[in-house]
This record gives C-alpha cells, sequence and structure tokens, in this order.
C-alpha cells in the first residue's frame, strides 16, 4: 500500500496475511462497508438470526441506556 506519513513523505508496505486482513477491515468501515456486506447471499441468510438476535440485544440495551 502507498501511504503519506505525518510529514507528508511518500511511503509504501506490504500487508499480507492477517495484517491485511485488519487493514482491510477497518479501512471498509472508512468507505460504509460493514462485514455482511461481503458475505455470499447463502452465508448471510445461514447467519441472518443470529444477527438479527445481537441487533435485537443491542436496541433493548440502548433502550435501557446501557
Amino acid at each position: 500500500m502507498s501511504y503519506q506519513d505525518v510529514t507528508g513523505a511518500a511511503k509504501k508496505m506490504r500487508l499480507d496475511g492477517f495484517q491485511a486482513r485488519i487493514f482491510q477491515h477497518e479501512f471498509d468501515h472508512l468507505q460504509g462497508v460493514l462485514f455482511h456486506d461481503r458475505m455470499s447471499p447463502e452465508v448471510l441468510e445461514s447467519v441472518k438470526p443470529q444477527l438479527d438476535a445481537l441487533e435485537k440485544q443491542f436496541e433493548t440495551k440502548r433502550r435501557r441506556g446501557r
């Protein structure tokens, strides 16, 4: 990847494995992409009940101020 450091100097870094995966995950957040946006329709359908349960749990706690 190419980037600029805090002084504006051009830099390059090669990421692979877990480090690359973490970078992609964080970059996706900046682009408004969430992990479930990258799931295939089949996988998303298989985990949808768990995601719905997490969302419900989050909303319940949020309403209670936790």
